[in-house]
This record gives C-alpha cells, structure tokens and sequence, in this order.
C-alpha cells in the first residue's frame, strides 16, 4: 500500500526533506508526522535542540547527518529547489511529534526579519518539567529571549496556571516554553534516571483570516477545526508572547491522541507583515501531515482553493511515500500531501 503523506507548510522559518515518520500511516484520520524547519546554520540547530535541550535523534547520532546529502529529482519536485540537502530528525518526548530541520545548500535567501505576530510564523510550544533550568542553558548559550521584560510570564490556561517564556532559536524560529504549575513534577525511581525536561508539544501558526484558515483546514485537508474565539486583550499572554498591548484570537484543530494539536493565531493591534519566503528559504515552515487517500485530498484542496506548489504541479512519488505541495488560500501555509 503506497504511503500518502500530507504537509502543510506556514512561513516562518524552516525547511524540510524526507521524514522518517514515526505516527500511523495508516491512519484513518490526518496526524501530523514533522515539522520541518529551513535554517541557514544547520550546526547551530544541532547545538539548540540537541545538545541544549536534549531532544534526541529518531535512529542515529544527528551529527552523522550534517554531511551534504547529493541532490534528489523528487526533492527537486517538492520543493522547486535544485540543490544538494542535509537534515536530521529529532523525537519530541510525550507526542510523536518529529522535529525535521533541513539546510539546502544553494539557497541565497536571507534570513527573514521574523516577528510572533506576522501571519505565516510558526511557533513551536514546549511543554517543560523545569523552565528555569531550560531557559537558563539556551539564554545562556545566546538565544534571545521575545517575552516582554526578559523573563517568564505567569498565565491562566486550561489545564490551570502556568508559566511561559518565548525564545527565539539561532536561526530564527519562535519557540514557546510552557510550564505548568499545578501539575506534579516526576520524582526519579530509584536506579532510574529522571525524566527528560522536554515532555510535550504543540504547533502555533499566526495567519491573516483564522476563519479562512479553519475553513481550509476542514474542506481541503480534513482535520476538524474549532471556530475561533472573539479577540482578547489577555494582558499576560500578549507579554509572554512580546507583543503587549496587542489583541488575539485563536482556533484549534482536533487531532488524535499524541498527535500535537494545531493552533491558528490572529492578531490585531500589533504591526505586523506577512512572510512569504519560497519553500527552500530559511525561515519556511512546512508541517507534513499524514492522510489516508492523497488523490482524494488533492481533489478537496483544489476545490477549497488551494494552490499546487509542486514543480511538476501534481503528486511527487519518493520510494513507498506520496507527496503533494499545496500553497492555502491565507497565503500562509503550504500542504505537502
């Protein structure tokens, strides 16, 4: 049975290649398998979410992966970029979430100038077990901290109070820290070692129109989507965010058990620009997601309005695995099925 496998891809900052898939691909249901980041400084990558946070690799030591990999025609098609590639694939604990980073070697874009608020930025949310120890090695390694005032914000959220910092990685990705303070921290067993400080995940994508975005999101890719709440002046999250004073709202995608949920943002009364940078540039996001029938997704997606991105401008077949690159209507993200 061929492998259909879905992406959406939001701009941010990422870049991306084939994913060792560690979710169901036999799915009845769409599951995200990866989030796949483009940076210009792979080693650099390494150092944040490897050797910092301790996110360890899905089958080998990530190092062995920073060599140049030799240019592939199917990533060609995908990602419209002729190029040799490198990458390496890191396991999220608690989810199955895949975190994919990827540097294409011809790329000449530059970094973009990224903000939390500007549709299109991806934010990664770390669920953590000790955010002061987390923080204090990446702040400490140089990472800049986003959150207003340098430091942790204490926030009301549905599974109670919690503290949140947001960190900017070394190539430019938005990286929330959640800590909850309610829930009880895991005590070693005897003999054992603790457990790992990273212990969930979700995705946050800012967008221009969140009911144009849920509305893709249900018709195009099947994924049932929560309507998006009024905006709110939530004062402490917009400071944990770094945007104060500004207003959000917020939708919210339903996914299996262990697949990540999928968080839409809009903002209003934050300067903000849209990103729209080509797949292979560093900053673009794609989020892969796994669907069970990729002909009939690309039937739905095209009529949602969707655009096929592909070079060959339809299905790209890689080995077992089927692939297929949308561009939504919001212009934020892209569906790689």
């Amino acid at each position: 049975m061929k492998r259909s496998i879905a992406a959406i891809a939001a701009i941010f900052a990422i870049a991306t290649g084939i994913a060792r898939a560690q979710a169901p691909l036999n799915s009845p249901v769409p599951v995200i398998l990866n989030i796949l980041t483009v940076n210009d400084n792979l080693d650099r990558t390494l150092e944040f979410y490897h050797h910092l946070l301790g996110l360890q690799s899905t089958d080998t030591d990530p190092r062995a992966r920073l060599a140049w990999y030799p240019q592939a025609p199917q990533l060609d098609d995908m990602y419209r970029n002729h190029s040799d590639t490198r990458n390496f694939y890191l396991k999220i604990p608690g989810t199955d979430l895949i975190l994919e980073p990827e540097q294409f070697r011809t790329s000449t874009a530059k970094k973009l100038d990224t903000h939390v608020q500007d549709p299109g930025a991806v934010h990664l949310i770390f669920y953590t077990r000790d955010l002061d120890t987390v923080s204090g090695w990446l702040v400490k390694a140089g990472a800049k901290v986003i959150s207003t005032g340098g430091k942790a914000v204490r926030v009301t959220t549905e599974r109670g109070p919690a503290r949140e910092l947001v960190i900017q990685d070394f190539n430019g990705f938005f990286v929330k820290f959640v800590e909850f303070e309610n829930e009880p921290k895991p005590a070693p067993a005897p003999g054992l070692a603790p457990s790992p400080y990273i212990n969930g995940a979700t995705i946050g994508i800012a967008v221009q129109d969140i009911q144009k975005t849920a509305k893709f999101y249900r018709d195009a890719v099947g994924i049932d989507v929560r309507m998006p709440t009024n905006f709110t002046t939530n004062a402490e999250e917009a400071r944990a965010l770094g945007v104060p004073g500004a207003e959000y709202r917020e939708s919210a995608a339903s996914l299996p058990e262990k697949t990540p949920t999928l968080h839409f943002f809009e903002f209003k009364g934050a300067t903000q620009k849209a990103l729209h940078p080509a797949i292979a540039d560093p900053n673009a996001v794609v989020i892969r997601i796994n669907v069970p029938n990729i002909e009939a997704a690309m039937a739905k997606a095209k009529a949602a309005g969707a655009e096929i991105i592909s070079a060959s401008g339809g299905i790209t077949v890689f080995g077992r695995n089927h692939f297929l690159m949308l561009k939504d209507p919001d212009e934020i993200g892209r569906a790689h099925v």
